[in-house]
């Protein structure tokens, strides 16, 4: 049976490996999978292949893993594949130009977000830390621009009090495929007449990469924003808080969801207002309202534990730093 298209696949994130996966059980022809080196992990620095890398082997698919996608060989290597559609997501490098105009159809990105709303590297945080009520994918054409390309298709997903980044993740990864169904089966059928429609650049925000630096909590803030920033960095970067032990060393504790937003007191924020054995609150800055953690905490150079496994061996300082 002839296949409807040719595919070459260009993913390395695991958001993407079930799209690939389907792509791998449709109709059309995954002619060659482009992904990242293998990495050192733990301490022995083994090499290790990334899951869609796996897969792809698995499936006798070709796989590239150029250092840079600009590398004049690798782009000889994969214009002889002939693709008509290249499909990029998480792949985690900026595309040339020589690249995105390779396949004869079209070259497409799906993207974590509802453009034109977050552009960038870490929008699925930015969604929850912003409180928004929904966010999803977009399958747009790829431009030399970062994430400028006109949509082709939305597909949402709705976002809670309670939505984690990794949850959030998880969910993106599994309505993708519906998206790359729809998308591919417009341009088997259109050709280049896919219709598409142009972001509006007055609507357009962009979010750059994390680091660990980025999820130090500020308790002058609202008890709101620092609940969703726990939630918006589980499990990258985290977040975290600093306190002085009693040997005047600095520490840093690292909290996991889930928080829960409670009434505060007449006190300093990043005081400590309350403990028991199974949480501790934090007074926040604004509207008199404090943070009550219920979910796993880590001190540094210890392992991560629920909050009443910590309380038996450590004592809680009066305030945590600012």
């Amino acid at each position: 049976m002839k296949k409807s298209l040719r595919v070459l696949f260009l993913g390395a994130g695991d958001i993407a490996v079930p799209s690939f996966n389907w792509l791998l059980d449709s109709e059309h022809d995954c002619v060659g999978l482009v992904t990242q080196p293998d990495k050192r992990y733990g301490r022995k620095q083994k090499l290790r292949a990334l899951p869609i890398k796996e897969a792809a082997i698995q499936a006798k698919i070709p796989v590239f893993q150029p250092d840079s996608c600009r590398d004049a060989g690798f782009l000889a290597q994969i214009q002889k594949l002939e693709a008509d559609i290249y499909v990029v997501m998480a792949y985690g490098q900026i595309l040339p130009v020589e690249l995105i105009e390779q396949p004869s159809l079209a070259c497409i990105n799906l993207h974590a977000s509802l453009l034109p709303k977050y552009r960038g590297a870490s929008c699925i945080q930015a969604a929850i830390k912003a409180g928004d009520s929904k966010t999803g994918i977009t399958v747009m054409h790829v431009l030399k621009e970062l994430d400028a390309g006109a949509m082709i298709y939305k597909k949402e997903l709705a976002l809670n009090e309670t939505s984690t980044a990794e949850q959030v993740h998880d969910d993106l990864a599994q309505i993708s495929p519906s998206c790359l169904e729809e998308v591919l089966a417009q341009f088997d059928q259109l050709g280049t007449d896919v219709p598409a429609q142009e972001q509006n650049p007055n609507e357009v925000s962009y979010i750059g990469k994390l680091g660990r630096e980025d999820g130090q909590i500020n308790w002058n803030q609202s008890a709101i924003e620092i609940d969703r920033m726990i939630r918006a960095y589980h499990t990258w970067p985290g977040t975290y808080t600093s306190f002085v032990d009693n040997q005047g060393l600095s520490k840093k504790l690292k909290l996991y969801p889930h928080a829960q937003i409670v009434k505060g007191l007449n006190e300093p924020a990043g005081k400590i207002i309350q403990s028991d054995k199974e949480s501790f609150t934090v007074q926040c800055g604004v509207d008199n309202k404090a943070i009550k953690i219920t979910g796993d905490i880590q001190l540094e150079g210890s392992k991560k534990m629920p909050v009443s496994a910590f309380l038996l061996g450590n004592q809680l300082p009066d305030f945590f730093e600012k």
